[in-house]
């Protein structure tokens, strides 16, 4: 049975390193000359504190000061694989139980794929208690942990196949790379762009940085360290007793340099998790999108106006509709809009070979789509592209509404 949630786990042995006449090394001092980066965000220092107020556990020994302030993000294209770079304020701690990797530190990435208002997923993985702004959802969340991925797979496999079904349809990829770089101060993941798909520069990205716990393996809690009223051993202090608080240590701003405290301290608790209000995190942009018109960094003031023309499109559409037509001719008029759609997704794949991630999005900014295709019946258009292109629609429940195209 298909899931609607893929995990990506990325076994990345030495053989994926070993290519035609290239040994490791070289491969690996090619991909370096290669790399081009597509997005930077230096972020503000001395804030891995949450919201401001945040203690560190009682053993300061192990986690020092700035342990988790993230002080700079990268994400590089270097061919066949995509590096993400997390620069610490301070020596990243080893832990030899640990396959030589660190012990201390769990980062989420999630990144928005199209700018679109309502368009991707709001939560973010277990017991980090936070949820992202409705103006900038994500499509993709890459986890990086100490844990081998195989063993986040099986956990996940066994403890949240219940969860996710329950999540909204347009859940994003969820990809646990296995390769690392870790230096004095820096982490790097490398991920294989055929998960990721290829870096645009429109995409949106946030970092949310947690302490590490791999015994918090509960429904509501993904490896994620709690922030509790009181630090203890294992935990943070500075938060409450009930549910509401973040258990986020840093963040990408995006602002200003309270902004963080400001985003992270807009909460509510409640003793009940479902009547809880978290905070709600927004994206980071680039500037522009692929040399078009600069992008506001508030993307709020983007969606307004996107809402403002979708809503005069369907109040004009509105006025042309026949309120007689029958459920045939809707998916009539549905078969035809994904028969246009797979024409330009054919088209848009034969100038674009190496995009194994093609969205509606990509081909309306490309230009190979005039305007937003819509189903009849309020369908939602996805392109799969497995070894075949297909367009399906899809309901609100994530079944197909009105069949595929291919």
């Amino acid at each position: 049975m298909r899931k609607l949630y893929r995990v990506l786990i990325l076994i990345l042995s030495a053989t994926l390193f070993t290519g035609c006449g290239m040994n490791p090394v070289e491969k690996s001092v090619s991909e370096a000359i290669s790399r081009e980066t597509i997005f930077f965000y230096q972020d503000n220092s001395d804030d891995g504190y949450g919201p401001g107020y945040y203690s560190y556990p009682n053993d300061h020994n192990k986690y020092r000061t700035n342990t988790y302030d993230l002080l700079s993000f990268s994400v590089e294209d270097a061919g066949e694989y995509v590096y993400m770079k997390f620069k610490f304020n301070e020596e990243i701690k080893r832990n030899n139980t640990l396959f030589g990797r660190w012990d201390q530190i769990l980062i989420d990435v999630y990144i928005d794929k199209d700018q679109q208002p309502y368009s991707g997923e709001e939560k973010t993985l277990p017991g980090r208690d936070v949820e992202f702004n409705k103006n900038s959802l994500w499509e993709s969340a890459v986890l990086i942990s100490p844990l081998k991925s195989e063993e986040v797979k099986d956990f996940l496999d066994k403890r949240y196949e219940d969860l996710w079904t329950k999540l909204h349809y347009k859940m994003g990829d969820l990809i646990v790379p296995d390769f690392y770089i870790v230096s004095y101060d820096t982490i790097t993941a490398k991920v294989p762009k055929r998960y990721l798909g290829t870096p645009r520069k429109w995409w949106g990205y946030q970092v949310v940085v947690m302490g590490f716990d791999g015994n918090l393996q509960t429904k509501d809690d993904l490896f994620t360290m709690e922030v509790r009223p009181t630090p203890g051993d294992r935990n943070f202090g500075g938060g409450s007793s009930y549910y509401g608080n973040p258990n986020v240590l840093d963040i990408l701003d995006g602002s200003g340099k309270d902004s963080q405290k400001y985003i992270l301290s807009n909460y509510e608790i409640n003793p009940i998790r479902s009547k809880a209000r978290f905070a709600s995190l927004p994206m980071v942009y680039e500037s522009k999108i692929e040399g078009k018109e600069k992008v506001d960094l508030e993307i709020s003031k983007k969606a307004e106006e996107f809402l403002k023309r979708e809503k005069k499109k369907d109040e004009n559409n509105k006025k042309t509709e026949k309120n007689n037509i029958t459920s045939s001719e809707k998916r009539d008029e549905c078969v035809k809009q994904m028969r246009n759609i797979l024409k330009a997704a054919k088209k848009y794949k034969k100038d674009n070979p190496d995009d194994t991630n093609i969205t509606i999005f990509d081909l309306i900014l490309s230009g190979y789509l005039a305007d937003t295709p819509r189903c009849p019946e309020g369908g939602v258009y996805k392109v799969a592209d497995d070894k075949k292109l297909k367009i399906q629609c899809i309901d609100l429940e994530g079944n197909l509404l009105h069949g595929m195209v291919e």
